[in-house]
């Protein structure tokens, strides 16, 4: 009787794992994070493959899981818009510059005295 193939190396036992669809899953993810990245308008973001190996022994055969995640870049939203609260409504302007672009106000003789 010979003896079993003995595996050391990892690199092997990720293409036996799932009888070889976990290198076509991960291919398909790191496809996936890099069409995500080319849409992403910003110059730096990330996206991020997580890949998982549980192994379960029972008596003398152990049972590897895979489990592949993929997270991408957060899609931008709208961006924010301040407005003011004025007259039980909502004003671009700000209730206290009103005025502001009006000219200057006159001095009061009392502060021009002062001086």
């Amino acid at each position: 009787m010979s003896k079993p193939r003995v595996i050391h190396d990892f690199a092997t036992v990720l293409g036996l794992l799932s009888r070889g669809r976990l290198l076509e899953r991960l291919d398909e993810k790191l496809a996936e994070a890099l069409a995500a990245l080319d849409r992403t308008p910003d110059e730096k973001t990330k996206a991020q493959i997580t890949l998982t190996i549980e192994l379960v022994r029972v008596q003398e055969r152990v049972e590897l899981k895979p489990v592949v995640k993929l997270k991408l870049p957060d899609e931008k939203g709208l961006p924010s818009s301040t407005l003011f609260a004025f007259e039980d409504g909502l004003s671009l302007e700000h209730p206290q510059q009103l005025d502001m672009f009006g000219g200057p106000r006159p001095v009061d003789k009392t502060a021009a005295d002062r001086g």
